[in-house]
């Protein structure tokens, strides 16, 4: 008897971790990274351009040096054009107007200072810290800008160029590939659920239905705090001045008070 309370307590543990390991479980994902060509600035202050769209520098007249490979070359490295949730981050580009003719920065963070324009995500890498993925090297020159390389055996352009570190990684290779990457925030999937959105794994994200009048938006004007209107297929807020008319009109209808 004692040896059978034993076993059954056994399998209920056992059943137990299976049921976490379900509700954590890693996510596989078919993905298709893009490979980061880099363009030369023509100009003898040099400064280099980093793109996904060949097309893009072409079109600048920038001189294209190819994609950006590991040391052991091709297949060049990747950078993903969306998000993947809990396993990518933004790659933000800025366009630096110091001198004549201008180079680019990209990081893991929005720049500020004289010169710099934010243009936006170039894509979307993994972390400095991510055991997978090739790393990212940044080196700046005060004559010459920066200048990048997933190759750690690449020299620079010049001597002046000092080495900044790696502020990202990018995927090993360009094109079709599966990885496995931890599973979405569970609350979020159920509250999209709840209201009923659209979950994608992927970007771990809720998209909203193209119907205008489907139940996700009703639920969410009542989460708001609104009334959704039926004929119209819309959101309404009650007048905030009838809700607190002190908002309006602090004076009230005994005149104004001094504080």
């Amino acid at each position: 008897m004692r040896r059978s309370v034993c076993r059954i307590a056994t399998m209920l543990f056992l059943g137990f971790l299976g049921a976490v390991s379900a509700a954590h479980a890693d996510r596989v994902l078919t993905i298709n990274p893009e490979p980061f060509y880099r363009f030369r600035v023509p100009s003898s202050r040099l400064g280099y351009l980093l793109t996904r769209d060949y097309q893009e520098g072409v079109n600048l007249g920038y001189i294209f040096e190819g994609a950006l490979v590991p040391y052991w070359g091709a297949p060049p490295a990747g950078l993903m054009p969306t998000p993947i949730g809990n396993y990518t981050i933004p790659v933000y580009r800025h366009r630096v107007n110091q001198r004549s003719t201008p180079y680019y920065y990209y990081s893991n963070g929005i720049a500020s200072g004289p010169g710099y324009v934010f243009q936006g995500i170039a894509g979307y890498a993994l972390p400095a810290s991510s055991p997978q993925g090739v790393a990212f090297h940044v080196w700046y020159s005060q004559d010459y800008g920066y200048w990048y390389t997933t190759n750690p055996y690449e020299n620079p352009p010049s001597a002046s160029y000092r080495y900044h570190g790696v502020p990202f990684k990018l995927f090993t290779q360009a094109g079709a590939q599966t990885v496995v990457a931890p599973d979405c925030n569970a609350a979020q999937r159920q509250q999209c659920d709840n209201l009923g959105g659209n979950w994608n794994d992927v970007a771990c994200a809720c998209e909203a239905p193209p119907d205008p009048c489907a139940p996700y938006y009703q639920n969410l004007c009542a989460q708001n705090g609104g009334t959704w209107n039926f004929s119209g297929c819309y959101c309404e807020f009650p007048d905030p001045c009838e809700l607190n008319p002190w908002i309006c009109n602090p004076c009230g209808p005994w005149g104004c008070q001094l504080q």
